[in-house]
């Protein structure tokens, strides 16, 4: 799909055909996760014995297994018995599947390739409904974390369209220290929806410390969430095709955000 040189008006990046995806050998992305939320809690999961099975399936890709106790409501209001997450690792610490009493989640910090992250899930998923079998789901998320830094945070009125940019294009550009701002979309009705934060983060800030890691440094983030809301199944060929779907929403406000020039940067040639 041809694209319009930065500055000049871009149609609405949800109509019309998928742009081609042009890898990005240095593409800022420092996070991505899916979440696959449960109608009702599994509370079997609480139970090691019930997670051995699920364990036996994963162990090949993820060999290492963490268990971690979390209060489920904020601190401040009446709280309930600390849940488990139970969290299985590769060998490079850089991709964990996750399963609770509410979710199942996979996320990595070595995101290469769409295809590669979806045939992930998938197995992930599989797993789940042949060993712990949730009934119904209410909410498939998928999400992108970039983050720009240094030189690039520099160029940055050259690589991101202005109506994103805000303050950071105008004569007040070098005194912003801080500055977030967030939309919810709209893409096919209520069900399919796309939620995006963009923004200047300070030294040693953070929009979500499980994810993204402080830096030491300012940086633009970009925080792409796009999500189906609504009771279906728990059938991993159905939610495999919801999300391949999702990422498809996500790459393209992503290539709407983002210019030629950015492409370039990163090491695409579009």
């Amino acid at each position: 799909m041809k694209r319009e040189k930065h500055g000049q008006a871009l149609a609405d990046p949800f109509a019309g055909a998928d742009p081609e995806e042009v890898p990005l050998p240095r593409a800022p992305l420092v996070s991505v996760v899916s979440q696959v939320r449960f109608l009702s809690p599994e509370l079997s999961i609480e139970n090691p014995a019930e997670v051995a099975p699920l364990q036996a399936a994963v162990r090949e890709q993820y060999p290492r297994l963490e268990e971690e106790r979390v209060q489920p409501f904020p601190a401040g209001r009446a709280t309930g018995a600390p849940a488990t997450i139970w969290r299985f690792v590769d060998d490079t610490g850089s991709w964990r599947a996750a399963v609770a009493r509410k979710f199942v989640a996979l996320d990595t910090s070595a995101y290469d390739r769409r295809r590669h992250f979806l045939e992930r899930l998938h197995g992930l998923l599989r797993a789940v409904e042949e060993t712990i079998g949730p009934r119904d789901v209410e909410r498939v998320g998928l999400r992108y974390i970039d983050r720009l830094e240094a030189s690039a945070l520099e160029q940055i009125s050259g690589f991101i369209r202005p109506e994103l940019l805000g303050l950071l294009a105008g004569p007040l550009g070098g005194r912003v220290t801080r500055g977030l701002a967030e939309a919810e979309l709209s893409v096919e009705g209520d069900d399919w929806r796309l939620r995006a934060r963009w923004g200047v983060l300070p030294a040693n800030a953070t929009i979500d410390p499980a994810l993204v890691d402080p830096l030491d440094r300012p940086s633009w983030i970009l925080d792409i969430d796009a999500f189906h809301t609504g009771r279906q199944p728990f059938a991993a060929e159905g939610l495999a095709r919801v999300s391949e779907k999702l990422a498809g929403m996500a790459y393209r406000f992503f290539r709407w955000v983002v210019t030629d020039r950015f492409l370039e940067y990163c090491g695409g040639q579009p």
